[in-house]
């Protein structure tokens, strides 16, 4: 009861903000969305401040109020970044509670959900596919589109694209870090790129971080990208990104 207290308290009291990590097409070589990252003082890890949400049943009300407050900031940076998508993550619980889809769908976000792009967190299990199915059906009906984020981490992403068909696939860090010197890597990317490419899937490459991993990557197909060679996360500051 001690440890549940500690978490109610700290959940209670916390502030936090948000940082923003570029997405780049590659071909085109421009900016084509922001990554939107939870930050908060009272934790190392923002992992943590979700898992202890959890444990006193609070995550659909934290995750909500994350997105909502990365929504509406973002909204301002928009019109000044021509239209670059927000990528939010999103839990799949949060997805499936009941009071997701009129939030979603407050008047308050009817012109950007068009914007949005909701990343499926792979840090919490899928226990009801069938359900979350049709939330995503809805989901984009109004707009809305869905990633697969850190696709190749999970026991069963492959499940996760064949039935939940998501408009765009993040391929985990894994497969950028030395994919300029390891073969298997790039078999395997070259595949998964064709199977995209087949079922007009947005592939987007995760952790790109030196200049050689970003050439193999252009050379076997990929056209976005995310990492800290192509931008690092930071604040939004008048201006957009800092």
């Amino acid at each position: 009861m001690v440890a549940q207290s500690d978490s109610v308290a700290k959940i209670n009291y916390m502030k936090f903000h948000h940082h923003y990590q570029p997405i780049y097409d590659l071909i085109n070589w421009e900016t084509c969305g922001f990554e939107v990252l939870f930050r908060s003082a009272g934790y190392d890890n923002p992992l943590n401040a979700f898992k202890d949400a959890s444990n006193v049943s609070r995550l659909f009300e934290l995750d909500t109020h994350s997105l909502k407050k990365a929504m509406t900031n973002y909204f301002q940076f928009m019109q000044i970044n021509n239209g670059a998508k927000l990528y939010a993550n999103v839990f799949p619980s949060t997805l499936l509670n009941p009071k997701f889809v009129a939030f979603i769908q407050d008047e308050h976000f009817k012109k950007i959900l068009s914007s949005i792009v909701l990343e499926i967190s792979e840090t919490e299990i899928i226990e009801d596919v069938e359900s979350l199915k049709k939330v995503i059906s809805l989901l984009k009906k109004t707009g809305v589109q869905i990633a697969l984020d850190d696709f190749g981490k999970g026991p069963d992403d492959i499940k996760k694209l064949i039935e939940l068909k998501p408009d765009i696939v993040k391929l985990d860090r894994y497969f950028s870090h030395k994919i300029d010197e390891i073969e298997e890597k790039q078999e395997l990317v070259r595949n998964i790129v064709s199977y995209c490419i087949k079922f007009n899937i947005k592939l987007i490459l995760e952790g790109i971080e030196t200049p050689t991993e970003l050439a193999i990557a252009k050379v076997l197909g990929i056209q976005f990208a995310q990492g800290y060679i192509l931008g690092k996360p930071e604040g939004l500051s008048v201006g957009g990104v800092r």
